[in-house]
């Protein structure tokens, strides 16, 4: 199981642009849709306990190299982070 973290959204005004963000970086046009059907999407997925059929989340890569999974961007919302796929 890849090593998978998640994290709770405290201010969605920061979730982006903070450099202190978990999420900072967060770019979805560095994935594609063949992308959510690997296992690495699926771990992230899992992780949140929800599936692909949940249209509300969608899957970005990080600068670092990491992909994070991220449905709302709403205070109190979860998302998952970890490693990337391919």
């Amino acid at each position: 199981m890849p090593d998978i973290k998640t994290h709770e959204i405290h201010d969605p005004s920061a979730l982006y642009d903070d450099p202190e963000s978990p999420l900072y970086g967060f770019d979805v046009t560095a994935v594609s849709g063949p992308d959510y059907d690997t296992p690495q999407a699926k771990a992230l997925y899992d992780a949140l306990g929800t599936g692909l059929d949940d249209e509300e989340m969608i899957l970005g890569a990080l600068p670092n190299g990491k992909w994070a999974l991220v449905g709302l961007a709403v205070q109190g919302h979860i998302f998952a982070v970890g490693p990337a796929g391919a």
